[in-house]
């Protein structure tokens, strides 16, 4: 379904890009769920998170490391482990403190483990989750990434105004929610071409570059120093129908060496 390798077939992207788009998501989704429907913009990043089998630069075999995600009143959410490597030893635990593994028997949770070249994927589907925070992980001799999403459910949009920028230039984060709610946080995690990240606040007050106050557009600047491309994490937590919510969004950006290289 994914095409004979990640990086040709059905998706034009390459090998450490393919894991952060939501269109090879959706994929994922269709193929561990029969019955998935995909909907315009029914999608939603709940989390995407790193989780690292390290300590003081040793792999630690056997350790198991995880990641909290809140989860809230959503008809499904899907739990995505990517590795580079085919050693993936995965599990959830529900709010309510059930652990769910590659071997359970559960009726709401549907598990599929895919194998393309170069890439292995955990994937559980979760209907009618229990509202609060799971945790979601695995024990593992290698890396992988958590890519944990909602259906029918509000969607945080994160951007900015240009893709291509030049070293130096002032680059504008925006992001806005398409639901009613209250927002306890709102950042930018930005990672750059050498792979050091800054985060970056953002703010509804008319005075970082978010237009008027209280209109419900954030933003915030920052000024790329490095030539590359850097990854822009847009995260937001807050509350909604009296429960806790978080959303993420995934964006980049390319910076030249001088605005003349962009033409």
């Amino acid at each position: 379904m994914l095409g004979p390798s990640p990086d040709e077939g059905t998706f034009p992207y390459g090998h450490s890009e393919i894991v952060a788009q939501k269109e090879v998501h959706q994929a994922i989704k269709k193929e561990i769920d029969p019955l998935y429907e995909e909907e315009p913009n029914s999608l939603a990043f709940v989390a995407i998170e790193n989780i690292e089998h390290l300590e003081n630069g040793e792999s630690l075999p056997g350790k198991f490391v995880s990641r909290s995600v809140i989860v809230d009143d959503v008809n499904e959410v899907a739990f995505v482990l990517i590795s580079d490597n085919q050693y993936l030893n995965t599990f959830l635990r529900s709010p309510d403190g059930e652990y769910i593994t590659t071997k359970s028997t559960n009726a709401v949770v549907s598990y599929r483990s895919l194998v393309c070249p170069d890439l292995w994927a955990n994937s559980y589907v979760v209907r009618n989750p229990v509202p609060g925070v799971w945790k979601a992980g695995g024990a593992g001799r290698y890396d992988s990434l958590l890519l944990v999403s909602a259906e029918n459910t509000f969607v945080l949009d994160g951007s900015t105004d240009e893709y291509f920028n030049a070293v130096g230039d002032t680059v504008v984060l925006r992001a806005t929610l398409d639901a009613a709610v209250t927002i306890t946080d709102i950042w930018a995690d930005i990672t750059d071409p050498n792979g050091l990240q800054e985060r970056i606040a953002l703010y509804d007050d008319g005075l970082h570059e978010d237009d008027l106050p209280n209109d419900g557009e954030y933003a915030n600047v920052f000024y790329p120093s490095l030539e590359g491309e850097y990854t822009l994490v847009f995260s937001v937590e807050g509350v909604v129908g009296g429960r806790e919510f978080s959303r993420v969004d995934l964006e980049s950006i390319f910076v030249l060496a001088s605005s003349a290289d962009s033409f």
